[in-house]
């Protein structure tokens, strides 16, 4: 795991966490939530409603995806957030399915049920993050595979100099996972895009774009996105 220093968090107070946002705005770029996990806030809505403001900015959110396997929580997300383009980007993709609130009589998602959820809501993109570190340098290349199958527009590379270690980086095995990872995505058609080795997995300054999908006959067809 990347040590949990680089992060800088959001103060747990509503008013001044939209005031932050509302800074951010005035650069006239979209918006992102990030850090610590921004879909346990139970002021979640108000946070994507004042991201998306009266310009309907496009909105992104960075979660572990758990919450987000649940339609009734990913409907009233999309909601708060509508805009013409809206994007979630999951990391890391192996966490276990989310657990249902106590008392919850709804049944255990099974993996992969967060970016299903999503797509069903209208979410115009998904990222899959792979972050990269000393103990999965021999199977990184599984991500494309699972890119694929989460059916995700995009997966980005992720590599914390903390996470990696000196030695990988060293020895030559981390740079081998790179190109296995890179070899993988082109065969399987995933795009794949790299956060710096210096920005580590603190990096959110963009958003995925849509990719193009294959409507009735074959036809390139836009990304799902939601009126």
């Amino acid at each position: 795991m990347a040590c949990p220093n680089r992060d800088r968090h959001l103060p747990d107070d509503t008013a001044a966490v939209i005031a932050r946002i509302v800074a951010a705005r005035a650069a006239g770029r979209p918006i992102v939530l990030a850090r610590r996990e921004p879909t346990l806030r139970d002021d979640l809505p108000a946070l994507l409603d004042a991201a998306r403001g009266d310009d309907r900015r496009a909105v992104g959110v960075v979660s572990n995806g758990r919450r987000f396997a649940y339609d009734d929580f990913t409907a009233a997300a999309r909601a708060a957030a509508a805009s013409p383009r809206s994007a979630s980007s999951c990391s890391p993709p192996t966490t276990p399915a989310p657990t249902p609130s106590p008392g919850s009589t709804a049944p255990r998602p099974r993996p992969g049920a967060a970016p299903r959820a999503l797509r069903r809501a209208g979410i115009a993109a998904l990222e899959l993050r792979a972050p990269l570190d000393a103990g999965n340098l021999a199977g990184y290349a599984g991500y494309a595979a699972l890119a694929g199958a989460l059916d995700v527009d995009q997966l980005r590379v992720e590599a914390a100099l903390d996470a990696v270690s000196l030695d990988a980086l060293g020895d030559g095995r981390a740079v081998a996972a790179l190109d296995a990872l890179l070899a993988a995505c082109r065969a399987a058609g995933v795009a794949v895009e790299a956060a710096p080795l210096t920005a580590g997995t603190s990096l959110h300054h963009w958003l995925p774009a849509p990719r193009p999908r294959r409507g009735a006959g074959g036809a390139a067809t836009p990304g799902r996105i939601a009126p």
